[in-house]
C-alpha cells in the first residue's frame, strides 16, 4: 500500500553519503515499490466515462510517460511525481507533453547532452548510434510542440528530465510556500483558461408558482505562460573536467527558478509587461490597518474575519516572518486576549500561517502589503508549462571581440500565476497618514 510518509522517508534516506552498496539496493527497491503503489492510486479510472468491468483504454504512449515518471521517482518530490502523472492522464489529450517527458527521459538523450555541454562544437561527432536516435526523437517532440503552439521552434535542446527545474519543482533557496498552497497545474500550451462563478441564488417559492431564472455569471479567468531565462557562463577547463557538472546545473536551475518566482508570484506586473501576475497585484480586495503607520492586534482580527465565509474553512494567513515574529511579541491588554500567535510554530488566531521571505516586513511603512489571507487553493493558480530549453554558446567573446576560452548555456523555461478569483483573499495594507 502506499504511503506518502514512507516514500519521502525513502528518499531522504538516499540522500546519506554512508550508506553500503547492499543497503542502497534494498531502499532502491522499496523506493520503487512506493512509486508503483502511488501509480495505482492515482489511477484514472474515474475520469474515463465507460461501463462498469469494462478493460481500460489501452495507450502506449501514455504508459511509457508513465513508466519514465516511474523510473524517476528518487529525483521527484511526492507532489511533483503526483502532478505529472495527472498530466500525462487528463490534461494532455494530444499526447505531445507525454511524449516530451519520455524523450527527454531517456538515458542516451541524457548523456548526448552532456557530450553536447562540455563540445558544443564537435560534441555530436561522438553520439552513439542510441544517443543520435535520441536527440532525433527529443528534436521531432520539440517540434511537434512548437506546432500545436502555432509558433516557430527555437533550435535549442530539451534539458534532460532530471536536470528539468520545470519537472523537478524542488528548492530551499527561499521561503517561497505558494506552489503548496495555490492550486497549481502542468500544461503544454501557451495559456489556461478557466471558469468560474459567484455562484447561484436560491430561493423559496408558492405552489405552482414559476420558477426565477437565477441562471450564474460564468467568468473565464486566464493565466499566461511568460517565459523566464537564466545565462550559465563556464570555462572550457570546468566543461571537460567537471564530474558532476550535471548535478550541479540541476541545482543552479532549480535555485534560479525557484528564487524568481518567490519575487514574481509574489509582485509580477501581469501579462502586459511579459510578467507573471503576482498575488499582490491581482488580490484586489484590501483591508488597511486601523491607525496609520501601525499594526496592532486588532489588525489581525479584523483580517481574518474579513474572509468571506465561504473561504474561511480553508484559510490561510501568509506574511514575512518578521511579521509573525512581532505578532508573536504581542500579549493581551486588560481584558486578557488570548495571544494571537501561542506559539512561534503555530496557527495565526486559528488559522493555518505560511511564511514567504520576499513580502514586505516593514509593519509601520505607510502602503505595505504585510499579510494575506484566505483561501490560495481557491483564489491564485500558478500554471507551469513542461519543459525546459537551453542553448549552447561554443566560445563567449572579450571586449576585445577574442574568445575568453568560456562557453555559455542559455536557458529558458515558461510558466505563469494569476488570482482567478480575487474574492478569496484579503490583504492587509499599513494604513497610510
Amino acid at each position: 500500500m502506499f504511503d506518502m510518509k514512507r516514500l519521502a522517508a525513502l528518499n531522504r534516506e538516499l540522500t546519506r553519503d554512508d550508506l553500503g552498496d547492499e543497503q542502497r539496493s534494498t531502499l532502491e527497491a522499496q523506493r520503487d515499490d512506493q512509486m508503483r503503489e502511488r501509480l495505482l492510486t492515482l489511477d484514472d479510472d474515474r475520469h474515463i466515462d465507460r461501463a462498469p468491468g469494462a478493460p481500460r483504454d489501452v495507450n502506449p504512449t501514455r504508459d511509457t510517460a508513465l513508466r519514465t515518471i516511474e523510473r524517476f521517482g528518487g529525483v521527484l518530490t511526492p507532489a511533483a511525481g503526483d502532478r505529472l502523472v495527472r498530466f500525462v492522464r487528463n490534461d494532455d489529450p494530444t499526447g505531445v507533453g507525454a511524449r516530451y517527458l519520455t524523450a527527454v527521459g531517456s538515458d542516451p538523450y541524457e548523456s548526448a547532452w552532456v557530450k553536447l555541454l562540455k563540445d558544443p562544437t564537435l560534441g555530436y561527432a561522438r553520439f552513439n548510434s542510441a544517443e543520435r536516435d535520441a536527440m532525433e526523437v527529443a528534436a521531432k517532440v520539440q517540434s511537434e510542440r512548437a506546432l500545436s503552439e502555432g509558433t516557430s521552434g527555437s533550435g535549442g535542446f530539451a534539458v534532460p528530465f532530471q536536470l528539468d527545474a520545470t519537472v523537478i519543482l524542488a528548492s530551499d533557496g527561499v521561503t517561497n510556500p505558494l506552489r503548496s498552497l495555490a492550486t497549481v497545474s502542468t500544461v503544454a500550451t501557451s495559456v489556461w483558461k478557466g471558469v468560474s462563478s459567484t455562484g447561484i441564488v436560491a430561493s423559496y417559492r408558492p405552489e405552482g408558482a414559476p420558477a426565477t431564472d437565477n441562471a450564474p455569471a460564468l467568468l473565464q479567468p486566464v493565466v499566461y505562460v511568460e517565459m523566464a531565462h537564466a545565462f550559465i557562463p563556464f570555462s572550457i577547463e570546468v566543461g571537460q573536467d567537471w564530474a558532476g557538472l550535471t548535478a550541479e546545473l540541476a541545482r543552479l536551475f532549480a535555485d534560479a527558478k525557484e528564487s524568481l518566482e518567490a519575487e514574481q508570484f509574489l509582485s509580477g506586473a501581469g501579462h502586459a509587461s511579459s510578467e507573471p501576475e503576482g498575488l499582490l497585484v491581482g488580490a484586489t480586495e484590501t483591508l488597511d490597518t486601523a491607525t496609520a503607520s501601525t499594526f496592532a492586534i486588532a489588525d489581525a482580527y479584523s483580517l481574518v474575519q474579513a474572509v468571506a465565509p465561504r473561504y474561511q474553512a480553508n484559510s490561510t494567513v501568509l506574511g514575512a516572518p518578521a511579521v509573525f515574529d512581532e505578532a508573536y511579541r504581542w500579549v493581551g491588554g486588560a481584558s486578557e486576549e488570548p495571544a494571537v500567535l501561542p506559539t512561534r510554530e503555530g496557527a495565526f488566531i486559528g488559522r493555518r500561517k505560511a511564511e514567504m521571505s520576499s513580502m514586505s516586513a516593514l509593519t509601520t511603512t505607510d502602503g505595505e502589503s504585510i499579510l494575506v489571507a484566505g483561501d490560495f487553493r481557491a483564489g491564485l493558480r500558478i500554471i507551469e508549462r513542461i519543459g525546459m530549453t537551453v542553448e549552447l554558446i561554443p566560445h563567449l567573446m572579450g571586449a576585445t571581440f577574442t574568445p575568453t576560452g568560456q562557453r555559455g548555456l542559455y536557458a529558458y523555461w515558461r510558466n505563469g500565476c494569476g488570482v482567478v478569483v480575487p474574492e478569496a483573499l484579503r490583504v492587509l495594507v499599513v494604513k497610510s497618514a
